[in-house]
């Protein structure tokens, strides 16, 4: 196997080992995470007996569409007649091709897979895919683990009246650790008369909002009258200090003085329509005088 190829599978090297060592695996005992990677994807002997090995660890399946039970050993797993005879393929490539097709782990003519000479991610899936079946299977047959089974998995040894009651007292322990008691009448009514106050509340706040802003309203339409008053008297005052002003100059420079402050209140004017800064305005205008 290619050094790319190895470096690849060492991140799933240990996880593969420990489930191998957890079913009692004879292959795996004292060696390092390369030997294991060579012993699950490198073609050859150590390959084939371990895949021997994993069939027939316990393994009693009932096919789908056969209906057939197999027996933990592996030779009574295969019937000799469904091995097709023009095959050049050894012999016990032949049973665990079988045997693995007939479990969906590959296709009836994926030898290759077998052999270990497939993609490295097809021999990947294919090999934790087998784990996997052949680890529920040996934890569901451990009476320790069986009498805290998951709930819905039906062992050979559990009846389905047993599996029942299992699941039943599985559902009624997840169901004691939440309240699931409905609440008290009066905590719904404390709760209902909390929403109404802070209802309440907010209602009063939206009035005195509209409140202020017809109060704002008028403020403005006043100021505007006030202002428009005063301007249009300085603006009579200027008038006559036209007519009585001999210098043109000191008329000139006064009315350009008039003209800033006009423009300057007009712009404020239109920036703020509160009547603190409508009678700054006409303060600054009163410095003409």
């Amino acid at each position: 196997m290619a050094q790319s190829s190895k470096d690849k599978l060492k991140k799933y090297a240990q996880p593969l080992k420990d489930k191998l060592e957890a079913l009692g695996c004879p292959y795996t005992e004292g060696v390092d995470e390369s030997w294991v990677i060579d012993l699950l994807f490198k073609p050859g002997e150590h390959r084939i007996r371990l895949l021997q090995w994993l069939f027939s660890k316990q393994v009693s399946i009932e096919l789908d569409l056969q209906f057939t039970s197999f027996d933990s050993s592996l030779e009574n797993l295969l019937d000799p007649e469904c091995v097709s005879v023009d095959s050049r393929m050894d012999s016990r490539i032949q049973r665990l091709l079988y045997v693995a097709s007939s479990l969906g782990l590959c296709s009836k003519d994926d030898a290759d897979l077998i052999r270990g000479c497939g993609s490295i991610s097809k021999q990947l899936a294919f090999i934790e895919q087998l784990l996997d079946i052949v680890y529920i299977k040996d934890r569901s047959e451990d009476p320790q683990v069986r009498c805290m089974s998951s709930p819905g998995v039906i062992s050979k040894g559990t009846s389905v009246k047993e599996q029942f009651y299992s699941d039943c007292h599985f559902m009624d322990s997840l169901a004691a650790q939440e309240k699931l008691e409905l609440p008290e009448i009066s905590k719904l009514q404390e709760a209902v008369d909390e929403i109404g106050k802070d209802l309440a509340r907010q209602e009063e706040i939206l009035a005195q909002l509209r409140q202020h802003m017809l109060s704002h309203v008028g403020t403005v339409r006043s100021s505007h009258k006030t202002l428009s008053l005063y301007l249009s008297e300085k603006a009579k005052s200027l008038a006559n200090k036209m007519e009585m002003c001999t210098d043109d100059s000191t008329l000139l420079k006064d009315l350009n003085e008039y003209i800033t402050i006009l423009e300057d209140t007009l712009v404020r004017a239109e920036l703020s329509y509160s009547k603190s800064t409508t009678n700054s305005i006409i303060l600054n205008i009163v410095k003409l005088d």
